[in-house]
């Protein structure tokens, strides 16, 4: 009896081991990449939306530098032979804001050109595994193929 338990075990494992190595069907490969899909556009969309927040906190930071740059010139234009006496107090304020301002600049910028290359690399892998998701289903008859452009 323990025998024919145990070899009714090994026939139950050896089948689901059997089912889990066959390689996946072409259903199951469709609904797989459809759910990678939807990441891959929720993943988009996130980083879309986080790079045009940083667009945006960055046009508001040059706006800030270009209002102190026109503080300081306002100033250094009072009168032609330099900034006034009683108005040097607040100029070299103004200086000192715009120099710890402006370093910023630049790490800002290029962070601002990495978030833009990752947003287009997300797009980009989306496009694609959206087009092989479509030839897939067309494939399986799931979909009537698209007319190629310029055909009708």
């Amino acid at each position: 009896m323990k025998v024919l338990l145990a070899a009714a075990a090994l026939v139950l494992v050896a089948g689901g081991v059997s089912v889990a190595m066959r390689p996946p069907s072409q259903q199951e490969r469709l609904r797989a990449m459809r759910v990678e899909l939807r990441a891959l556009k929720d993943s988009a969309e996130t980083c879309s939306t986080a790079l045009a927040e940083g667009q945006n906190g960055f046009k508001a930071y040059e706006a800030k530098v270009d209002s102190m740059r026109r503080r300081i010139a306002g100033l250094e234009d009072l009168v032609p032979h330099g900034v006034p006496a009683d108005s040097y107090p607040t100029y070299r304020a103004a200086v000192d804001s715009f120099n710890a301002a402006v370093p910023e600049w630049r790490p800002t910028a290029d962070s601002l050109t990495a978030r833009r290359q990752a947003c287009e690399a997300r797009i980009e892998a989306h496009r694609m595994l959206a087009d092989s998701v479509r030839a897939l289903a067309e494939a399986l008859g799931l979909l009537d193929p698209v007319p190629a452009a310029g055909s009708r």
